[in-house]
């Protein structure tokens, strides 16, 4: 019986690793692509940061898009002790498309804003 198991386990290799060594990385590269695409100008994302900080990203340049990079206004305030949201920075700040769409795994953990 154990002489079976080993050759089922070999035909599962062989049928499976063609799978994860070219269909797996053809699809996170069309899920980039798409995701790229997606981007507009007015688009909003918020993100938490910490449990009671909100951030949030305003897309307001999509010129250098093909670079991987959107141009963003942010605004980040703490929930506890503000009413209203304030208002975004003037300033435009380029970030890359993959910031954009999932924060930083240190920002997800409450590490130090960037």
């Amino acid at each position: 019986m154990g002489r079976l198991y080993r050759v089922v386990d070999t035909v599962v290799v062989i049928v499976c690793l063609p799978f994860y060594a070219v269909v797996t990385p053809l699809i996170l590269v069309d899920q980039w692509f798409r995701q790229r695409r997606k981007v507009r100008v007015g688009l909003e994302v918020t993100h938490w940061p910490l449990r009671d900080v909100r951030e949030d990203f305003l897309v307001v340049d999509v010129s250098r898009v093909s670079e991987g990079l959107l141009g963003i206004r942010r605004r980040r305030w703490g929930l506890l002790g503000r009413a209203s949201a304030p208002p975004y920075d003037s300033a435009v700040e380029f970030i890359p498309v993959t910031r954009f769409w999932v924060p930083e795994p240190s920002r997800l953990r409450g590490g130090p804003p960037a």
